[in-house]
């Protein structure tokens, strides 16, 4: 069976608290009616073109002029086809202070360990956290799949970057071919495609499960707010593969990278 992954960013962007990939997972046939249904509900009178949970959130873009309650029900509708057609929730989340620290640390073992031209690509692809969520996002979840010993297959979909986007899956082949990712072949046989939400409707989900996790975060640890978002409730109904990153593991990943170092002409050939 062939399953499909949606997955948008939040907080790659670097203004904290912490870095987020989410999305979900479902089968092709599910993906298909889901994008029925949330075409129809955007259609709905307030109609809107596209659901981007920040415009949303602020009164801005396609919500503006709405009332609150206006905006809360076109999401709890939204939020309602999502429960009813994705299979899980999948994220990868650390925190900005734990990628630094971890960060600081790879970088300064692979200086030591390569020429000052080929350090100088490795540091530019690693200075964005969006490629180590990209890849850590993936790697998790063929482990899962490899635990579960699934049968199905995964085709990765994320939101458009531009370049960096178009950066990160050239570098995830080179290190899918040559680094400890060999066995995830068979649970992740294609490469990650990066498309534009306004055209692939289960990124806007994305979007909005990624905004409502980056959200929680920062009220729950910088405001002290206790209480959940009641969209954030429904959304959690959802089966959760938990994928969350300290520094510790953030540092046991990358020493995967430098034991053994790969070999350069493999890498940036």
């Amino acid at each position: 069976a062939v399953l499909k992954a949606y997955v948008d960013d939040s907080g790659s962007d670097r203004k904290g608290p912490a870095y987020v990939l989410s999305g979900y997972v479902s089968d092709v046939d599910s993906w298909d009616s889901f994008a029925r249904e949330w075409d129809r509900l955007l259609n709905e009178t307030p109609a809107i073109k596209y659901f981007k949970m920040q415009e949303a959130e602020s009164g801005k873009g396609q919500f503006e002029g709405w009332s609150d309650d206006e905006i809360k029900d076109k999401i709890c509708s939204l939020i309602s086809i999502v429960c009813q057609y994705a299979k899980n929730r999948i994220e990868c989340i650390f925190w900005q202070e734990h990628y630094d620290i971890a960060h600081t640390w790879f970088l300064v073992q692979m200086q030591k360990q390569m020429n000052p031209l080929v350090f100088s690509k490795v540091k530019r692809i690693f200075s964005n956290p969006y490629f180590l969520t990209f890849c850590l996002m993936m790697t998790d979840y063929a482990n899962r799949m490899e635990m579960e010993n699934s049968s199905e297959i995964t085709d990765f979909v994320f939101d458009s970057q531009g370049k960096l986007g178009r950066n990160c899956v050239k570098w995830w082949k080179r290190m899918h071919a040559v680094l400890p990712f060999e066995r995830q072949r068979k649970y992740l046989p294609n490469e990650p495609v990066h498309r534009d939400e306004q055209m692939f409707l289960p990124l806007q989900a994305a979007d909005l499960i990624a905004w409502q996790t980056r959200r929680r975060l920062y009220e729950y640890h910088d405001c002290n707010i206790q209480a959940k978002r009641p969209e954030l409730i429904m959304l959690e109904t959802t089966p959760l593969f938990p994928n969350r990153w300290n520094e510790g593991r953030l540092r046991e990943f990358f020493a995967q990278l430098l034991v053994p170092v790969p070999a350069e002409a493999m890498l940036y050939r």
